[in-house]
């Protein structure tokens, strides 16, 4: 997953301090799980939020590897560290890539990090993960 759009009714830091970010700004996100979730439900739901709880949870255990990239410099990327820190604990074999920076749909203008995710995905492919979860999430903030 390259930066992942999930969602929750609880604010998460990144959504906070990046409130007014330029691709994915707040409101915007709020509007967009409006429109695409079944009417009366909300962002706890768990087509929104993957750890919200569901009928998919006794199947979590079952998935042989994930891998999740994200940037701090995304609204949303608090969500994928949450993740990453629940298929931890769910014991999934999960890669990670977190980069300091970065925005929403970087790889889309920013060659070299676009050439990153491709190294990363193929590394991913043919289980060759050395360089993969470079960072170290257990002083991040977002937790589940």
């Amino acid at each position: 997953m390259n930066q992942a759009y999930f969602g929750g009714l609880k604010r998460t830091q990144s959504e906070i301090r990046l409130k007014d970010d330029p691709y994915v700004a707040l409101y915007v996100n709020d509007v967009l799980w409006t429109l695409v979730l079944p009417k009366n439900l909300n962002r706890d739901h768990e087509f929104c939020n993957p750890i919200s709880g569901g009928t998919y949870l006794g199947r979590v255990f079952r998935l042989p590897k994930v891998y999740i990239k994200g940037d701090f410099g995304d609204p949303l990327v608090d969500r994928s560290v949450q993740l990453v820190q629940f298929l931890q604990s769910c014991r999934v074999q999960v890669y990670y890539r977190f980069n300091q920076g970065g925005f929403h749909g970087i790889e889309l203008v920013n060659q070299t990090v676009a050439q990153q995710l491709y190294n990363d995905m193929k590394a991913f492919v043919n289980d060759e993960h050395a360089n993969l979860n470079s960072e170290d999430l257990s002083h991040h903030h977002a937790s589940y």
